[in-house]
């Protein structure tokens, strides 16, 4: 509660960083917070460039901190509707989450906009631990179409 007053005094007053800070606070602790997700979002929206926010999003994902990196990657397709790498980093924030029917949408729409080997990759993983086997050896060989040198997705062709 305390960082969420700090951030609404600190947007006040004009420090947009500041501000920013502590509703990240806030949603680390609390992620359904609404206003300091609200709050955030503005911010966001009102400071940020595309590219900004995909480094943002990388940063979240490599930090585990996937609902903070979900966020950020709902908002560059709020501003970028084709942009295939919020779309891609989505589905890997939803598939580290453990919610894989977000995770294979969010990457389907990734492989609509740019068809990726990864993207295939994960799509099949989603794909598997929702028991659809069949579907997901067809994204895994749709991979080694793309990228027949491709070590990893071998693993899951031989299982």
């Amino acid at each position: 509660k305390v960082h969420l007053m700090l951030g609404l005094i600190h947007e006040k007053r004009g420090d947009d960083e500041a501000a920013l800070a502590e509703f990240e606070t806030v949603l680390t602790r609390d992620p359904e917070n609404k206003t300091a997700r609200n709050k955030r979002q503005r911010l966001i929206e009102k400071n940020k460039s595309v590219e900004e926010l995909l480094q943002d999003g990388a940063a979240y994902l490599k930090e585990k901190k996937y609902p903070l990196a979900t966020e950020v990657y709902k908002e560059i397709i709020k501003k970028s509707p084709d942009d295939y790498r919020a779309y891609f980093n989505l589905g890997l924030s939803y598939l580290s989450m453990g919610l894989y029917v977000e995770a294979k949408d969010n990457l389907s729409q990734a492989i609509l906009r740019k068809e990726l080997p990864k993207a295939y990759l994960m799509k099949g993983i989603c794909l598997l631990k929702l028991g659809e086997e069949n579907e997901a050896n067809a994204q895994f060989k749709k991979v080694l179409e793309l990228d027949p040198d491709n070590v990893e997705v071998k693993k899951y062709l031989n299982n």
